[in-house]
């Protein structure tokens, strides 16, 4: 059985890292889904056995694999090996397996009740902790477990209507036993199926065996994707001696009629070589059709001479058997005693010469015969009404006017159509010295124009009006965001790897329909993973600095489906989400102090030791590589600006990230901020008035922090209504930050419209323990992020009632910011550069496979606190 320790993500990762296939036994369906994800995310194949009393079973996931298998539809004078290759499927999708497809015989042959029943005693066991039946009062739960699973895998009902109640007593009572023949049985078949896959000599199982002691029969099967049974070959041929072509000793110019011959049962005894032997064991010659394909195969017929050139001296070699009792004796001038005069290779001028006959008329022959009467009766004809005159003529002056408006009409009806800007811009979108955005003909607007009228403006929590400065209403349907497409959202092309998820981030699985952003993740093998999904950001196109950001969304799956990972967020500017070299030593600092925070792991010399030992019990704090672009970067340093002593970084905040309470199965929004240097165990002020809780359904995260991250969260339920499509909701979070009076500093969340809690300056100020200064509520350009993931790190996934595809539906995103704000919607506003940063660093910034700053041919620069 399981062992619990095994299953902790840190120690089962190495595991499965450090061989190069992973065996495991009489493992429970979720330890065995999990150890199969965790292969799959490392390409490790996996066999699993098992027994219960009398049955057994195994099952094998070889990912892509490749073997050499015999080909018993080839010819026995073929080569008869074939390469094979097979695509498995996991487990999560084997016991879904539907056998609707299935003729009755061959659902008779994979006897169906045995599988039933394990998958029922599968089943049993997760509903009562790992524990099988191991008396009668269970066969009733047992009974209908297995025939609820019957109904739905679709099997023939002509087959099996229910799982026989004597097979279910059985298990009731030696299902938790171990019967040492069906041990060895199984066992044995395991051990040698993997001494195949890894020698990939002959097929393994493809990929589902169960085997009867009761019978003693066992059966297996294919329970993988639909659409993907991949079966491809390519022979391993040599082309056999006896079939190659060869040069004629002698040439007859004639073509011979198919001869007519008399099958000669024993072969003649006076040949000088015995006639070829056929595909069969026997001795009789071909003759007819049949004989000339022989003969057309071997190179005797047709041999560089045309389709049906005939080879005098090359005939003992061929199929056809000639029964005149003169035409195989020797003499002087036969092929077996003449001497053979040199090759010569076949040219034009070696081609027989009935083939130069020039009796009749060449196809050609009237392109360049000279006829001056029907030449100048043709040249001499005209006629006003010709059709095809007139087509001619009317071709070529739509061309000419085609030419003429493409060169010179466009330009001269844009010049009198286009109207003068009247009110010149300094800023993206032609923002004006009073701060209104007009509409630029031909420009995209940052106002949507389909956002209505009374969403200009809000009053905000402060009490300060806010202004729209951004939004996208997504009306117009098919809209597409591959780099280049969209003038503000482009979608990645990415595995984010930080967080260990499932899926690929592919920009086709992005679109508008409906008057909404359609997310949608799918599950189908892309890149050696299993599902795809999308993530849009508005990265260097689109920031915003202080404001409230509003998304109405739809989640995606429903509460009962535990494992999709929603979000909207944002990022400083100076990190690409998913570009791991551009958030080295920048996410997820806002601080700007120059003490022992910037440094690695929030030391120095082993001082302070509370950061020694502050971590989660009595970890290190920090793994951190410390600060990249700290407030104490050396004069002359690699630093985005406005000056060396201004510590930059990039902060996340979070507008939402959606789980699922497994008590409740009820959805929660976490709402949250991410800050380093790290307060001493991750502890933030979370008393009032530094830290407010504003409703009854929210409470601190329980996850305050890690290695890698301070996580300043909170967690809010959600109406289960708001999901699929059928419901929307309004989340947001306000942000005020002033780099002149940073105590002003605070962020308030929204959830459903509802305030849900607020941070303020206090909430992160200064740490004594572990000597570190307050950080900053954020001070960057922050950009909009919006993707809809997997990761077991966030939430382990309910595969067995998560829906796929699934989709994330956004039906707006509308930013807003206080009348007055100067620089606030750009991402390289003066007193925050980032844009000469970006372009000096463009490897980092444009290579998602890099994961390190060095990695990108970067340095880190020195600091004055360590020395310059």
């Amino acid at each position: 059985m399981r062992h619990p320790t095994l299953l902790e993500p840190e120690s089962l990762d190495a595991l499965v890292m450090s061989v190069d296939l992973v065996c495991v036994t009489d493992w429970d369906r979720e330890g065995l889904i999990k150890i199969n994800e965790v292969c799959r995310r490392f390409g490790k194949p996996l066999y699993a056995g098992g027994t219960f009393g009398l049955l057994g079973y195994i099952f094998c996931d070889l990912l892509k694999h490749d073997c050499i298998s015999p080909d018993r539809s080839a010819p026995k004078e073929a080569p008869r090996n074939v390469k094979a290759s097979s695509v498995y499927s996991p487990l999560h999708t084997a016991v879904r397996h539907r056998w609707s497809g299935l003729t009755k015989r061959q659902t008779k042959e994979l006897n169906p009740s045995v599988v039933h029943v394990i998958l029922a005693l599968w089943e049993y066991q997760s509903n009562h902790e790992g524990k099988l039946p191991d008396d009668m009062d269970a066969a009733s739960e047992l009974e209908q477990i297995a025939n609820g699973i019957l109904t739905t895998s679709d099997v023939n009902r002509q087959v099996l209507t229910s799982v026989p109640r004597d097979l279910i007593d059985t298990m009731c009572t030696s299902a938790a036993h171990e019967f040492s023949p069906t041990c060895a049985v199984v066992g044995g078949m395991l051990a040698q199926d993997i001494l195949k896959a890894l020698a990939a000599r002959e097929a393994p199982i493809a990929n589902f065996f169960t085997f009867d002691g009761n019978t003693g029969s066992g059966s297996g099967y294919h329970c993988g994707y639909p659409e993907h049974h991949l079966h491809s070959f390519s022979t391993l041929m040599v082309l056999p001696q006896q079939r190659r072509p060869t040069q004629s000793a002698q040439e007859y110019y004639a073509v011979p009629q198919s001869p007519q011959t008399t099958p000669n049962m024993q072969g003649s005894y006076n040949q000088s070589r015995p006639p070829a032997r056929s595909g069969s064991s026997g001795s009789q010659m071909q003759s007819g059709r049949g004989a000339i394909a022989q003969g057309v195969a071997s190179g005797q017929i047709g041999g560089a001479y045309g389709p049906y050139s005939y080879h005098p001296s090359s005939s003992q070699n061929n199929a056809v058997h000639n029964p005149s009792r003169f035409s195989s004796a020797p003499s002087e001038v036969s092929s077996v005693t003449g001497e053979k005069p040199a090759g010569v290779a076949t040219t034009s001028a070696t081609v027989p010469p009935y083939l130069w006959d020039i009796k009749d008329p060449d196809l050609d022959d009237a392109l360049h015969n000279p006829d001056p009467v029907n030449d100048a009766a043709l040249d001499s004809s005209f006629t006003i009404f010709s059709a095809r005159g007139w087509a001619n003529a009317s071709a070529l002056l739509i061309l000419v006017v085609g030419l003429i408006t493409l060169f010179a009409g466009y330009p001269i009806i844009h010049y009198f159509t286009t109207l003068a800007v009247a009110t010149p811009g300094y800023n993206l979108g032609g923002i004006n010295a009073s701060g209104q955005i007009p509409v630029l003909p031909g420009m995209p607007s940052l106002r949507d124009a389909d956002t209505p009228s009374d969403a200009y403006y809000r009053t905000g929590s402060d009490g300060n009006t806010y202004q729209l400065v951004f939004s996208d209403e997504f009306n117009t349907d098919d809209r597409t965001f591959w780099p280049g497409d969209d003038a503000f959202w482009e979608a990645e092309n990415l595995y984010y790897w930080a967080t260990g998820d499932l899926e690929w981030y592919d920009p086709q699985a992005i679109t508008t329909q409906d008057g909404s952003l359609v997310i949608t993740i799918t599950e189908r093998p892309i890149n050696n993973l299993n599902f795809m999904s999308g993530m849009v950001t508005t990265w260097n196109k689109l920031c915003f600095t202080t404001g409230y950001i509003e998304v109405n969304v739809s989640m995606p799956g429903t509460p009962k489906g535990p494992g999709f990972w929603p979000g909207a967020w944002t990022m400083g500017n100076l990190g690409r989400a998913g570009y791991g070299a551009t958030t080295e030593g920048t996410w997820p600092f806002s601080y700007s102090s120059c003490d022992v925070g910037i440094l690695p792991n929030q030391t120095q010399n082993g001082v302070p030791a509370a950061a020694t030992t502050g971590g989660l019990q009595g970890a290190p704090l920090s793994y951190q590589p410390g600060q990249r672009l700290s407030s104490c970067t050396c004069t002359g340093g690699d630093h985005p600006g406005p000056n060396d002593q201004t510590g930059r970084g990039v902060p996340e905040i979070d507008i939402f990230e959606t789980q699922v309470d497994v008590n409740t199965f009820q959805g929660q929004v976490s709402q949250s901020m991410q800050v380093a240097p790290y307060n001493y165990q991750y502890t933030f002020d979370s008393s009032s008035p530094a830290t407010t809780l504003q409703n009854t359904q929210t409470a601190f995260n329980s996850y305050t922090g890690g290695f890698y991250q301070q996580a300043l969260s909170a967690v809010t339920y959600i109406n289960s209504e708001n999901y699929n499509g059928q419901g929307f909701a309004q989340y947001g979070y306000e942000w005020w930050s002033n780099p002149s009076n940073r105590p002003e500093g605070y962020i308030q969340w929204y959830s459903e419209g509802q305030e849900t809690w607020k941070v303020t300056s206090a909430s992160i100020g200064a740490d004594a323990t572990v000597d570190i200064s307050a950080r900053l509520i954020p001070e960057e350009p922050m950009y909009i992020i919006l993707n809809l993931g997997l990761a077991p790190s966030f939430q382990e996934q309910d595969f067995m009632h998560m829906t796929f595809p699934s989709e994330m539906y956004v039906d707006y995103v509308r930013v807003y910011q206080r009348e007055g704000i100067q620089n606030g919607v750009t991402c390289d506003p003066p007193n925050r550069p980032t844009a000469d940063y970006i372009q000096n660093h463009l490897n980092a910034y444009s290579n998602p496979n890099l994961t390190t700053w060095s990695q990108a041919g970067y340095t880190f620069p020195s600091n004055t606190y360590t020395g310059c």
